[in-house]
């Protein structure tokens, strides 16, 4: 890869930053307002650490944004960063990874990462306090992937102990970490070191029995009366590629070209026998499914949701993982001539890919700008609490008035959170509009 291309590429999650310092409001959103009883010393801190948020058991998350809260002033701002930083590690690395010289194909590969951790379409996870947890999850396992490429190449065991390292971390994470667990699965299939991939899977095993013993029954957001296999498939498909086209009717065209020509590439023997290639579209697919699980009930507008967009890039950063293997232009047969012809084919992808991103991050940029008109009314209504009515509390800051209002005179009375500056904001208007990417407070992520 170019150096200068490289850099910057390195150089992109600043973008990012600047993102989060520009929208970012400090103030809490929904699920946030859980921790204010950990601040606040109500119950048992550990019992509460080790409790079940919905299908997810998160104790790092919980105990990592314990710890920042208590240096930052429970600071959701600081959380934002947070976020950038966990995205960015996994971001590096995919980077670091490019190995042709191609130009187009580089920058169409880094173009892609950059979409998949930092795309302003994931503004709801960018700009609440509350996804560094589910990130994490989603980073170590992709650091867990490329843990596993790693040990494959070298058969050094310290890279197997990371990826389960990796994957534990991910499972106390969110749910979704459990599936991180395929890729040490995955790996042993490719190397056929049976007894170091077992012992490597064995807090893999915990994981799942330690999910069904502290899980209760009953948690999924399926509804059996209303139970549609066409629905189910549609989502499944919309969920895989409905991000790019910001269309949920149409998404399903695109997940089922997309899961097609991931199919097609995997037979084909050189995809085929690219680890990581494999293990991202696994991981991508295992992803989309549990999800689906979980979502297809609300409609395939729920498959569009900010949140999720991270979790949908895992098939995309696999065909980035193709790309950026492209044949380099100082091995292309015939010379100067052949190398010629090489690049020219090349800008064919780079402008689609280009064109797609644009796209996406214009697209981003509208709902962003949404939900930050979103977030400074919630800091007005938490600033002057007393004069705002009941329905404006629970729409825009979290749905038991009664709660809110406990949570809110402790931040007040500590200056925590956004009575930290001191400075009153004015009173904004507080009807009931639309939400938009409203979490519905996580109920079944």
């Amino acid at each position: 890869m170019n150096q200068t291309l490289r850099i910057c590429a390195y150089l992109l999650p600043l973008l990012a930053i600047l993102y989060v310092s520009v929208y970012g409001v400090n103030v809490l959103y929904w699920d946030e307002f859980e921790f204010v009883d950990m601040m606040e010393g109500r119950g048992d801190f550990w019992k509460y650490v080790f409790a079940p948020h919905n299908v997810h058991i998160m104790p790092v998350g919980k105990l990592v944004y314990y710890a920042i809260a208590c240096l930052t002033g429970m600071s959701s701002k600081a959380m934002m960063y947070l976020n950038v930083i966990i995205l960015s590690i996994p971001y590096l690395c995919l980077v670091r990874r490019i190995r042709t010289d191609n130009v187009c194909l580089a920058a169409a590969a880094a173009a892609i990462y950059f979409t998949a951790f930092f795309s302003p379409r994931s503004c709801v996870n960018l700009l609440w306090g509350f996804q560094p947890t589910y990130l994490a999850a989603y980073s170590f396992s992709i650091l867990a992937i490329l843990s596993c490429s790693s040990f494959l190449s070298t058969r050094n065991a310290r890279h197997l102990a990371a990826a389960s390292l990796c994957c534990s971390v991910a499972s106390l994470c969110s749910a979704h970490g459990i599936l991180s667990w395929s890729s040490v699965f995955l790996v042993m299939l490719y190397s056929r070191e049976y007894r170091k991939c077992l012992i490597a899977l064995l807090p893999g095993l915990l994981a799942v029995l330690y999910y069904a013993a502290a899980l209760p029954p009953h948690v999924s957001g399926g509804s059996g009366s209303d139970f549609s296999i066409i629905l189910i498939v549609r989502y499944f498909l919309t969920f895989l590629s409905g991000h790019l086209l910001f269309n949920a009717r149409a998404g399903w065209v695109t997940g089922f070209a997309a899961l097609a020509a991931t199919g097609f590439l995997i037979l084909r023997k050189k995809a085929g026998r690219d680890f990581l290639f494999v293990a991202l579209v696994s991981y991508g697919i295992l992803v989309a499914a549990s999800v689906t699980f979980g979502r297809w009930p609300f409609g395939l507008e729920e498959s569009l949701t900010s949140r999720y967009f991270q979790l949908q890039m895992p098939l995309y950063l696999a065909f980035a993982e193709l790309i950026s293997l492209g044949r380099n232009q100082t091995e292309a047969a015939d010379g100067d001539r052949a190398a010629g012809s090489f690049r020219s084919k090349s800008w064919p992808v780079l402008i689609v890919v280009l064109a797609v991103v644009s796209y996406n991050f214009a697209r981003g940029m509208q709902a962003t700008g949404k939900f930050h008109e979103e977030r400074q009314r919630a800091a007005s209504i938490m600033m002057n609490f007393e004069s705002q009515p009941k329905v404006a509390v629970e729409h825009f800051l979290y749905p038991d008035y009664s709660r809110a209002r406990v949570r809110h005179d402790f931040l007040k009375a500590r200056r925590l959170n956004v009575f930290s500056s001191g400075v009153a904001l004015p009173d904004g208007e507080t009807g009931s509009g639309g939400r938009a990417g409203s979490p519905r407070g996580g109920a079944g992520r």
